[in-house]
């Protein structure tokens, strides 16, 4: 008697094996490309950059009352800002072994002894009913390195 395949185990299997490739082939995104981002949306999430800005060059920056940042090579920080005029900390930096707190008004340019230099160009005073509200007052400073 001559053998004839069993025609109903044989479909299911191709069948099988089929979906299967498709579904691997749906998974694996076909290939390396990366999947293309839509310019109109926005990020769920703030990303940060960990790396500090490269050292020796001229930024600006704004920093609210509290906060801290690091620019160029120095670590700065804002104490307070009360009738036009910042308190700034600078806590870290090239020849820095003590925080050193600089006092000024904008306009001014006030120069460490490490060389840097930091213009506050603009200080905004917290408005009158600031009482309780963090971050109240700020400053946007640049900061210069000794050239």
């Amino acid at each position: 008697m001559p053998h004839r395949p069993n025609r109903r185990r044989a479909l299911p299997a191709a069948v099988c094996c089929a979906l299967l490739l498709a579904f691997g082939a749906a998974c694996s995104g076909g290939g390396d490309e990366e999947p293309a981002l839509d310019p109109s949306s926005s990020p769920t999430r703030r990303t940060v950059d960990p790396s500090p800005p490269p050292s020796g060059e001229e930024r600006t920056l704004r920093l609210a009352q509290g906060a801290q940042d690091r620019s160029s090579d120095l670590e700065l920080s804002l104490s307070r800002v009360t009738d036009g005029e910042a308190r700034l900390t600078v806590s870290a930096g090239p020849d820095i072994d003590e925080p050193q707190t600089l006092t000024g008004s904008e306009g001014d340019a006030l120069e460490l002894e490490n060389g840097y230099t930091i213009t506050l160009d603009k200080v905004e005073d917290p408005p009158e009913d600031h009482e309780g509200v963090g971050n109240a007052g700020s400053v946007t400073l640049t900061v210069t390195p000794p050239e």
